[in-house]
């Protein structure tokens, strides 16, 4: 501030400060705008998603059964399972049922119990629909 010959207390009205000062406001300025975009555009995001969330959960809660659509999820996602363990290629023998147990249990929770080659569980069944 003595360099520049000011007093202690008077505002500071130096070209070389004010300059950058003004350039640094106007990037800070357009940074926050930026951001605040962007965090209203997740918003709107979370909102719909929300929205569809809390609209499949009232329908179920309202006991007008399962939807279609989680009826379609679960069932892709058993086929997803039994293909990744009983290939058409294979033999039966050679399927991957602890894997196919595993998985199943932790996505599927089921009353059938556990899958095993003692079963003899055939491809069509592990298929089948309930």
């Amino acid at each position: 501030m003595t360099r520049l010959g000011m007093e202690e207390g008077q505002p500071i009205e130096h070209s070389l400060i004010t300059g950058p000062l003004k350039t640094l406001r106007k990037e800070s300025r357009a940074t926050t705008s930026k951001s605040a975009s962007i965090f209203l555009e997740y918003d709107d995001v979370m909102n719909k998603q929300r929205e569809v969330i809390y609209g499949l959960r009232k329908r179920v809660l309202a006991r007008e059964g399962v939807p279609e659509e989680i009826q379609e999820t679960i069932e892709d996602l058993a086929e997803g399972l039994v293909e990744s363990v009983a290939d058409v290629k294979t033999y039966p023998e050679e399927w991957e049922y602890q894997r196919l147990n595993d998985r199943s249990c932790a996505s599927l929770p089921s009353s059938r119990g556990p899958l095993g080659r003692d079963r003899r569980d055939d491809r069509e069944r592990l298929l089948e629909k309930s």
